[in-house]
This record gives C-alpha cells, sequence and structure tokens, in this order.
C-alpha cells in the first residue's frame, strides 16, 4: 500500500501595488478615495493606510487608517481632514507580511470651506471700525 500526501504550498507575500488613485465627493472633513487593488500577497488586506502631503506636512504623513474584512475594497473614506486644506494622497495595503509599497499619489486636491448656518452672525473687527455678516 502506498501512501501519497499532497501539499499546496502558498507563498505569502506583502501584498502588491495599489493603482489609478482618484479623489472624489470632496467635503470640508472628508474625501472618498476611489482606487484599483493591488495582488493582496496571498493574504487577505487587514488594513488600509492613507497617507498624506499637506501645507502642515512636507514629508508623507499617516492621516487615516481602517481595518477592513471586505477583500472586494474599492473606495475607502477618509475622514478628519482640515477645511479648505491642500492634500496630496497616496494609500498602502497591509496584510499579515506587511505593508505594499505606496501607490502614487493624487492629483492635488482642496478640500471646501465650512460654510456657515442660516442665521449665523460673524463680527470682524477693524481699527476702530465693525462689519457685520449674517449669513
Amino acid at each position: 500500500m502506498c501512501l501519497y500526501v499532497v501539499f499546496e504550498s502558498r507563498i505569502i507575500n506583502a501584498a502588491g501595488y495599489i493603482c489609478r488613485l482618484a479623489v472624489s465627493n470632496i467635503e470640508p472633513f472628508s474625501v472618498v478615495l476611489q482606487f484599483t487593488p493591488g495582488f493582496d500577497g496571498n493574504s487577505s488586506i487587514t488594513k488600509w493606510t492613507v497617507q498624506a502631503l499637506s501645507a502642515r506636512n512636507a514629508t508623507w504623513t499617516t492621516i487615516y487608517e481602517t481595518a477592513t474584512e471586505q477583500q472586494d475594497t474599492k473606495s475607502i473614506e477618509v475622514l478628519n481632514l482640515s477645511p479648505y486644506m491642500e492634500y496630496q494622497l497616496r494609500l498602502v495595503a497591509n496584510n499579515v507580511v506587511g505593508a505594499s509599497e505606496p501607490s502614487e499619489p493624487t492629483r492635488q486636491f482642496q478640500t471646501i470651506q465650512v460654510r456657515g448656518k442660516k442665521g449665523l452672525q460673524l463680527s470682524v473687527q477693524m481699527e476702530n471700525s465693525t462689519i457685520q455678516v449674517v449669513l
């Protein structure tokens, strides 16, 4: 009697390169980042890391991370941005092995200003003059 044992070998690597980043739904505090995921390295993506360049950060800085259980993720809502700020974003995929190379950055964009509420009064004082604006 012969006994055969078959082993299935799967090499697990860090996640692959992410491409086609695009920014949509630009709001004062958030944007939607759309992308095409790269190869997952034979292991589920566990976290997405969003890095940014902005007027506040001259180097790439992690500004948002989100854990994921969905393996077909193609967009992320990036929260906690600052109004009326210029940004460039890039994305990193993380699996059990580690992080992918960062994607190419998005085009530069600017979050929109916060709009005032109806009836909100704004007073500005300028050297002995007062300007009152009612929105």
